[in-house]
Formats: structure tokens, C-alpha cells, sequence
């Protein structure tokens, strides 16, 4: 970083130093348009001299007299910024007249020691369709980056806030879930010898506690899983590999006639870097899903076996897709599905897709379910490009 210093031209030095300059602009009158500019402004000949700036830029840059700019290049204006030389090539492309004429976004360090932020824009001065000079714009931004690191403070000290927070509700969740394990467990085991040594009358209410206790201990479990779920370290792997897992372990989770149900793969034969037991995790509980949605629809003996489609990309960033020709979901239950223990089955316990939608999270992918005509779901999951240029 250039180490700032006062801009004193050298009263000696002779006059063809100088920038030449015309006449107006050497006038009292021209001076004070200058000074009524709101922002610093400076002026620089075709050469890359100074030769007229306002008093904002000189209070700015601590130039000391209204005479002591004259005769410095553009970078010894500015000697205080941190990259001379992108200023150099700003400064050089405007008179040049290349490129667009975008903003440079520039820190400077005054003779203070105080760091600003600069925002820097150039004009080009013509008279007679020939270029003469360029202005400078300098607006000090300075607070608005202040805002914005205010702003950063504010969301990162809530979003700690929050974690602590979720962090204390999981420790709650399975501190509960270890209560209500063991006595639901001691439940079912008194309620099998009650029913090995009880009479027939009482066989019902006995296999009701049974059924009970069991359906306790499935919702216990599947909080406790739902809250093991964590990302582990990213590697490189193949999408295909992906979905081969994907498939392999579907069938083999569910009964011998879901593979009947093909499986349609259409993954292109790219490399990403992810949790890939998480996402093989993810991907495998939604088809899991649609294999048992498929196979619980009456068919009859001449009626295609339905099917399942597992498609995975890159699309302005990862995706994956999920979808079958199953009964579908209903609209009025739709916006629903992803709630915990949310169910239209009696015998599931509703925590399938309040965990997908976790894994999605944990691995920073955005999940929508939409339903298909004439029936069936269509589930994307697309990587949150967002919250990647965040952590980037």
C-alpha cells in the first residue's frame, strides 16, 4: 500500500511541467462551479496532469493550498489508494474511451491514516469533438459500508442467537426422546407378558397398550434420527455414482415387488463436490417414497407397474429431480407435507419428509413439490446459489 504524503508541487520546477490548460477553466468563475459541486471532483488533462479540483477534494486529500495539486499525475492525486495500478488502467480506459464506464470501487487512505471507501467515476471534457480533459467524480461511500458492516454485525450476532437456540431445542428434543424411550420400552415388554398370561376377554386392550407403546417408540426414533441428521466433510463424486446408490439402496430398504416398479435414471456424468451419504440419504427416502406410493395404487393384472424418475444436473447450479406416476398428493394438503409428523397414513408416524426437507437444509438445497397431471409428484431440489455466495 502506497504510503500517503502531502501534495506539494515543486515551486521550482519549469513551466513546461505544467499541463497546459485554456483560459476558462483558469477562472475565478470556473473554480467556484467546481467548489459548488456536492462531491470531490478533479480535472486531468488528456496527459494524466492535474490542473483543477474543488474543495471538497481538497479537504477530502488534504491538500493544503488551492495551487499545490497542479502538476500531479492522476496516481499522485492519489497516492493514499490501495491499488494504484487498477486506478492507473481506470483512469487510462476512460481517456481511451474503453469499456463501459462503471464505478471503481476504490479504498483510500488519507494522510489521517483513516481508511475510506471511494466510489469513482469519470467524464469526459470535450470541446469541439476533441477530448481536452476528464472529471473525476470521488463520492466518499465510507458510511454506507459502515451500514452494511452494521447490518452484517446485526444478522450474524441473530443468526448465532438462532443456532444457540436450535442447538438447545435439539439437546431438549432428545433428552425428551431418552425419557419416553426406556418407559415406552418397559410398557410394550409388561403389556407381551400380560398378553402371554392373561385371559382371551383381555387380549384387546392389552394388544391396543402394544400398539400404542410400539407407535411410541417409532415417533421416538424418528425424532432421534431427525435430529442425528449433520453434514460431514464434501467430496468429489460422479452423479451417476450417486444414483446408482440411490437405486440400490431404494430396493433393497422396500419389499420384493417394488422392483417391479422401474427406476429411470437420467443423471448427467458430471462431478460435484457434496455430502454424498447425505444426499444418497435424501434422494434414497424420496424414492423410497414414490415406490411405495406406486405400489399401494389398485391395479389391475394388465395395468403398467407406474414408474419412477431420479434426474440430476447441473442447471444454474446443482439440481435434482424426483418423480413418479403414483396417486399424487392433494391440493389441500399440500402445503402441509413437510410439517413434522404430518401424515394421511395411520400406521406411519409423518416424519419422512420433515426429514428430507432437513437433509435439503443441511446440504444447502432449496426442495419444492409440485403435483402432476393426471397424477403423481414432481419434487426438485436445486442448490441454493444464494447462500453459497454467502459462505463464499
Amino acid at each position: 500500500m502506497p504510503t500517503p504524503r502531502l501534495r506539494v508541487r515543486d515551486p521550482t520546477a519549469p513551466d513546461a511541467t505544467r499541463p497546459a490548460v485554456l483560459p476558462f477553466i483558469q477562472s475565478a468563475y470556473f473554480q467556484n462551479l467546481l467548489d459548488g459541486y456536492p462531491e470531490s471532483v478533479a480535472i486531468f488533462n488528456t496527459d494524466g496532469y492535474a490542473y483543477a479540483c474543488n474543495r471538497h477534494a481538497r479537504e477530502m486529500l488534504g491538500i493544503i493550498g488551492e495551487e499545490d495539486f497542479k502538476g500531479l499525475l492522476w496516481d499522485e492525486f492519489l497516492p493514499g489508494i490501495e491499488e494504484p495500478d487498477t486506478f492507473r488502467r481506470y483512469m487510462a480506459d476512460a481517456r481511451n474511451q474503453k469499456g463501459r464506464r462503471e464505478a471503481l470501487e476504490a479504498v483510500y487512505i488519507t494522510l489521517d491514516g483513516d481508511r475510506l471507501r471511494l466510489s469513482l467515476t469519470t467524464s469526459l471534457l470535450v470541446e469541439y469533438g476533441k477530448i481536452f480533459g476528464i472529471l473525476l467524480s470521488m463520492t466518499d461511500v465510507t458510511h454506507i459500508y459502515a451500514m452494511h458492516a452494521r447490518q452484517r454485525r446485526f444478522l450474524e450476532e441473530r443468526h448465532a442467537m438462532e443456532l444457540a437456540r436450535t442447538r438447545s431445542l435439539r439437546t431438549l428434543s432428545d433428552a425428551v426422546a431418552h425419557q419416553l424411550r426406556n418407559p415406552a420400552m418397559a410398557i410394550a415388554g409388561f403389556a407381551r407378558i400380560a398378553l402371554r398370561k392373561s385371559d382371551q376377554a383381555l387380549h384387546e386392550y392389552l394388544e391396543g397398550i402394544l400398539d400404542e407403546s410400539v407407535r411410541l417408540e417409532a415417533i421416538v426414533q424418528a425424532v432421534t434420527s431427525y435430529n442425528a441428521i449433520r453434514t460431514a466433510e464434501p467430496r468429489h463424486i460422479l452423479l451417476p455414482e450417486i444414483a446408482a446408490r440411490v437405486a440400490d439402496e431404494a430396493y433393497a430398504r422396500g419389499p420384493e415387488s417394488w422392483r417391479a416398479i422401474p427406476l429411470l435414471l437420467d443423471v448427467e456424468e458430471t462431478a460435484v463436490t457434496v455430502d454424498a451419504d447425505l444426499t444418497v440419504a435424501l434422494l434414497t427416502e424420496l424414492v423410497c417414497n414414490s415406490l411405495e406410493a406406486i405400489a399401494s395404487m389398485p391395479r389391475s393384472a394388465d395395468a403398467p407397474p407406474g414408474e419412477v424418475y431420479l434426474g440430476a444436473g447441473m442447471e444454474d447450479g446443482l439440481r435434482y429431480e424426483v418423480a413418479d406416476t403414483g396417486p399424487g398428493i392433494a391440493a389441500d394438503i399440500l402445503p402441509f407435507v413437510f410439517d413434522p409428523f404430518f401424515t394421511t397414513m395411520p400406521d406411519k408416524v409423518g416424519m419422512g419428509l420433515a426429514r428430507v426437507r432437513r437433509m435439503a437444509a443441511e446440504l444447502g438445497l432449496d426442495i419444492t413439490v409440485h403435483r402432476r397431471e393426471p397424477g403423481g409428484v414432481l419434487i426438485t431440489l436445486d442448490e441454493d446459489t444464494e447462500l453459497q455466495d454467502d459462505i463464499a
